[in-house]
């Protein structure tokens, strides 16, 4: 069935309004728990994926109208099919603690070309850094890639991101303004290892928005493109878009080193009934640098999420009886091992290696990678897909200590009127990525 109160929510909640939030009127940051905003504000960056244009007075099309203020008019400021949110909300994100934004996702041109461009701009005016599209093309022809990737600098580490969408709802993309995960397929690689191959950069994160809604299982075109973006020198690859969880993947390159794929963070807070659809989680990954050598993710491990009705819609760490059956469920998708207890200071599996991890889809026969060395650490924090406006949150010198990331991605998707949010903030040691879904 549609979602369509839970687009309008989450677009009421982005203009500070009331509607379904049973009176309790704090913009983007009441569909958060607590304890969630904690864990969040504990990263050291924090990303997320934002679904829709937050664009000050702009109708359908891109069309220039008169602004209604904080007013939810279901013209400029609208749900399900073509969604805008008040450029509030991006504020209400900073204030949570996201860093990181991908504007890169299925509702990018929700209103044209000028959406792009305004939310571009409330973006960087509220100290959040975008990746996945841009204001306009610098030329004629296929973009250069100069304008996609962006860095976040935290603690004496460079993280480098670069996001991109599988489509964006039939609507035509004529000023190139929205990296394509598959027409821009050359050029992601070209740049994935122009990236790899500088020295300021300690690690390369692709958010891609992909694959199939409600299906627990990437499609085989994901993990090509895994595989691909791996092979290039991406560090770690986490996905948005199915509303449900998907396995992660160990993927080793050709020269012994390895990445990690989440291809799906699932439901970060939405307005969904399925149990798999309010189930999602908060992802860790600790990234550490060697005292020689480049920064790897030495650990990963997630805290699971629920989303509760029963005081409007509200995402919280899973520990309430009515979430036990989803928190049962994700373990067979994801590798129980690695289910982390929702506090702070994080502390993940310490005997669960990326290169041990116990993923849903094996690694190739015959992989083989020795026992980490001592390390000291990164850490970052992101959340599982969800339905939310702010997106995931996840984020080296030689023997500097690394920043937290944390992921959380919030997207929407036509044919099931949802949002979903992934984020992701890296803290010293741990990063963990999410996404919410409307």
């Amino acid at each position: 069935p549609g979602d369509r109160n839970v687009d309008r929510l989450a677009c009421r909640a982005g203009t500070g309004e009331c509607h379904g939030l049973r009176g309790r009127c704090g913009g983007a940051a009441s569909l958060f728990s607590p304890r969630v905003r904690h864990l969040i504000g504990a990263a050291d960056i924090a990303y997320a994926n934002f679904e829709g244009p937050a664009a000050q007075g702009t109708a359908g099309f891109g069309r220039r109208v008169r602004d209604p203020g904080r007013r939810f008019d279901g013209t400029v400021y609208a749900s399900y099919p073509a969604f805008n949110f008040h450029p509030s909300m991006i504020g209400d994100l900073r204030g949570v603690g996201f860093d990181v934004l991908s504007t890169a996702n299925n509702h990018s041109l929700d209103r044209g070309t000028r959406g792009v461009r305004l939310t571009l701009s409330n973006m960087l005016r509220a100290g959040i850094v975008p990746t996945g599209t841009r204001k306009t093309t610098p030329r004629p022809g296929p973009p250069s890639f100069g304008g996609w990737a962006r860095y976040v600098d935290r603690k004496g580490f460079r993280t480098a991101w670069l996001a991109c969408a599988e489509m964006t709802n039939g609507l035509p993309d004529r000023r190139r303004q929205v990296l394509s995960c598959r027409r821009d397929r050359t050029t992601m690689i070209r740049e994935i290892k122009r990236l790899r191959a500088r020295h300021d950069v300690d690690a390369i994160f692709v958010t891609p928005h992909w694959g199939e809604e409600n299906k627990t299982r990437p499609a085989a075109r994901q993990r090509r493109m895994a595989r691909d973006w791996v092979e290039a020198g991406t560090d770690a690859v986490i996905g948005t878009h199915p509303h449900v969880a998907q396995p992660w993947e160990r993927i080793v390159r050709a020269d012994g080193t390895d990445a990690l794929v989440m291809y799906s963070t699932g439901n970060f807070i939405s307005g969904q009934v399925r149990l798999m659809q309010r189930a999602g989680l908060l992802g860790i990954i600790r990234l550490v640098r060697p005292s020689s050598g480049r920064t790897r993710i030495q650990t990963a491990g997630y805290v699971p999420t629920w989303v509760s009705f029963r005081r409007g819609r509200v995402v919280g760490v899973n520990a309430a009886r009515e979430g036990r059956a989803a928190r049962r469920a994700m373990r067979r998708i994801l590798p129980a091992g690695n289910e982390m207890p929702g506090r702070t200071p994080f502390k993940p599996p310490q005997t669960c290696d990326v290169q041990q991890l116990l993923a849903a889809i094996p690694a190739r026969a015959g992989d083989h990678h020795p026992a980490p060395r001592p390390l000291r650490g990164v850490s970052m924090l992101a959340a599982a897909d969800a339905d939310i406006f702010i997106g995931g949150s996840s984020a080296a010198e030689p023997n500097a200590r690394g920043p937290r990331t944390g992921a959380r991605n919030a997207s929407s998707n036509r044919a099931r009127r949802q949002k979903r949010t992934l984020s992701s903030r890296a803290s010293g040691r741990v990063t963990a990525f999410g996404s919410a879904n409307r």
